[in-house]
């Protein structure tokens, strides 16, 4: 995408003053609460997430065959596990679900005690931030987008839509899918009454064809995945930072498929596992398409995860 000598002239000039606003939001944003709010917060239950719940073990361009991974790569990051809040329902987007500061738990979405109970800066540094929302100044915008849920240890995701400036609310299962099965509900991760299973996420290869005919496509990029995961009464974030793994460039539409286990959620009277209450999934584009990691562990594929990013970049007139 071409970028004319005046807009980048105007993006330099507006850079720190960008900077300045997005450091303040984030300030306003941040998840440590007075102490009377202390109950709100995320609590933890004693026991940490471990990022092998979570693993990539196969990818490939949408449309061809899949290429297992020569050993499975496990999230770069997670947080958890948390205890409360227990409604983590409520913490879903709501349209336009474009990635906006506040929209959603991995924006930074607040309780009702005025709280953040995710850092809108948690997976990211706030020089990632972005500026996404027309109605608002600054880069102050995680970016994150809503893909869908599920309430259940297998089955499909139930899409999220999204509704560009100026659009119509599209939904996301005309661009891609989201599916989980059980295959060990027995010893799930070598662990007596575990639950563990696959997942995949699928892109229609012509996700680009299709952004572009419906007035979307600006550019293709996707540089995280999460999986927010609710089982039992606990819940917890597991990330995968493509710039951290390496080997993506980021801009063609890719479908990758994987493990989950649910040992971090294992009830302390029989210790087996507890079945999935909600999964959500959420991807994240970068702030500059050209960010692109040098080939690392998939370079093999060398090739992007998706291509979403124009649903949440605002229209430039």
């Amino acid at each position: 995408m071409s970028i004319n000598i005046a807009t980048q002239k105007e993006t330099q000039m507006t850079k720190p003053y960008s900077k300045l606003i997005g450091a303040l939001m984030i300030a306003l944003f941040a998840t440590t609460a007075s102490a009377k709010d202390t109950v709100q917060d995320p609590q933890p239950t004693g026991t940490s997430c471990t990022k092998d719940t979570f693993a990539i073990t196969a990818a490939g361009l949408s449309g061809t065959p899949q290429q297992t991974l020569p050993g499975a790569i496990q999230a770069t990051s997670c947080i958890g596990i948390y205890a409360t809040p227990n409604n983590l329902g409520t913490y879903n987007v709501e349209a336009p679900n474009l990635g906006y500061l506040g929209n959603g738990l991995l924006n930074g979405e607040k309780n009702s005690a005025g709280v953040a109970i995710v850092s809108p800066t948690q997976f990211i540094t706030s020089s990632q931030l972005q500026d996404l929302n027309p109605n608002t100044n600054g880069a102050i915008d995680p970016g994150w987008v809503q893909l869908g849920t599920l309430a259940s240890n297998s089955g499909t995701m139930t899409t999220m839509s999204v509704t560009p400036t100026g659009g119509t609310a599209f939904n996301l299962s005309n661009v891609l899918s989201y599916t989980q099965t059980v295959t060990n509900s027995t010893n799930g991760g070598g662990l007596t009454g575990g639950i563990a299973g696959t997942w995949t996420l699928t892109v229609n290869p012509n996700i680009v064809n299709i952004l572009h005919e419906k007035g979307l496509f600006q550019r293709s990029s996707f540089d995280q995945l999460a999986f927010e995961l609710k089982a039992g009464s606990n819940w917890a974030v597991y990330d995968f930072d493509f710039t951290k793994i390496g080997g993506f460039d980021l801009t063609k539409p890719y479908t990758i498929s994987g493990t989950f286990n649910l040992n971090d959620f294992r009830n302390p009277t029989n210790n087996a596992d507890q079945n999935i209450s909600l999964l959500s999934v959420w991807a994240r584009d970068p702030v500059n398409v050209n960010e692109v990691p040098e080939p690392g562990t998939l370079a093999v594929f060398g090739a992007g995860l998706l291509s979403l990013a124009a649903l949440r970049r605002r229209q430039r007139k």
